[in-house]
């Protein structure tokens, strides 16, 4: 009887633990358009353990000065990049960063300096997020691109990234507000840059940044990170940190079908094509309402099987539905496929 008593409150304090962690998802925490969050930097050193149930305190750090960092997002539209639409960009200090965000995911597109003339276009991109977000969650992979000086490809960029959320517990900001229940995120990236005539390394650059995000509040709490850049004439290195100041809570509910419907099969379209057509599939929410292209593309005769994978859909949709349309090239529909996409 002890022993089964003793499981009991084995199995008890896993379940709390594992519903205690916190979990971001797109409607929470994805970049949304016209969001402003104002950021005060600070003196970065460490930036604490990993694991469960951490505590990791920044209320000693010395705020430098009155440097205030804004993130602003406003919405574009980039076509040709990547599969889809590019509709998000986040302008953060003096960088800007590309978004696509079609498919429930931040994919890095491209970012450039305040010189809108001088570009990196990623061809591989990079994943910064798979939404839903939680404790272990990791990914990582190779990322390519070119480098624009005037709209003319000058270099060619290579490299790699990784991201996983580390650890979870509760952090206390340098202005001594304590938010509990966050997410740590560890990212690493590596560029390196080589001129596109004569093969010479051009400039290499690692970054490596930490990020706290609560399930509630849009964009990261507080974030850290260090970089260096080596090039044929200097060798730079900085570290850097930034917390949120009167930051709001997303109180929008979670829809309670959202850790069901991830965890089902993905979806599969088989379709044969007789001649070369359009191929294109587009959601629809709940009500039946368009809610975006997930792609559209050009193919030619043959057999294809095309997976969706579930982690990529919004949770916006649920009970909504996916449609395959076949297209000639006056575009209209030769065939089509329709996968409701239910939670049960």
């Amino acid at each position: 009887m002890k022993k089964f008593v003793l499981f009991l409150i084995v199995v008890c304090y896993s379940a709390v633990n594992l519903f205690s962690q916190p979990v971001l998802t797109f409607t929470k925490n994805g970049h949304k358009a016209g969001t402003k969050v104002k950021m005060v930097k600070f003196d970065y050193d460490k930036p604490g353990k990993a694991g469960d149930n951490q505590l990791w305190n920044f209320s000693r750090k010395k705020k430098l000065g009155s440097v205030e960092n804004e993130i602003d997002t406003v919405t574009y539209f980039y076509r040709g990049w990547f599969v889809g639409d590019v509709v998000v960009e986040l302008k953060e200090s003096n960088f800007r960063f590309f978004f696509d965000t079609t498919r429930d995911s931040l994919y890095k597109i491209g970012y450039s300096y305040e010189d809108p003339d001088t570009i990196v276009r990623f061809t591989s991109p990079v994943l910064s997020f798979v939404y839903p977000l939680q404790y272990k969650q990791s990914a990582n992979g190779v990322l390519g691109g070119k480098y624009y000086i005037d709209k003319k490809t000058t270099a060619i960029v290579s490299g790699d990234y990784s991201f996983v959320a580390d650890g979870w517990g509760d952090i206390i900001l340098p202005d001594r507000t304590r938010v509990e229940d966050v997410l740590r995120v560890k990212s690493i990236e590596n560029i390196y840059s080589v001129d596109k005539d004569d093969n010479d390394t051009l400039f290499v650059f690692s970054n490596i940044s930490y990020k706290w995000y609560n399930s509630f509040i849009r964009y990261p709490v507080l974030t850290c990170s260090k970089t260096d850049l080596k090039t044929k004439r200097k060798k730079l290195s900085s570290k850097s940190g930034f917390y949120q100041v009167g930051f709001t809570v997303n109180d929008e509910p979670t829809d309670y079908r959202v850790k069901t419907f991830y965890r089902m099969p993905d979806i599969t379209f088989i379709y044969s094509l007789d001649y070369s057509y359009i191929v294109k599939c587009r959601i629809y929410d709940d009500h039946g309402n368009f809610y975006h292209v997930m792609f559209e593309e050009f193919q030619f005769e043959g057999d294809y099987e095309r997976v969706v994978k579930r982690f990529t859909l919004p949770e916006e949709v649920i009970g909504g539905k996916i449609v395959l349309d076949i297209l000639d090239y006056d575009y209209q529909i030769v065939d089509s496929q329709e996968y409701p996409l239910n939670w049960e």
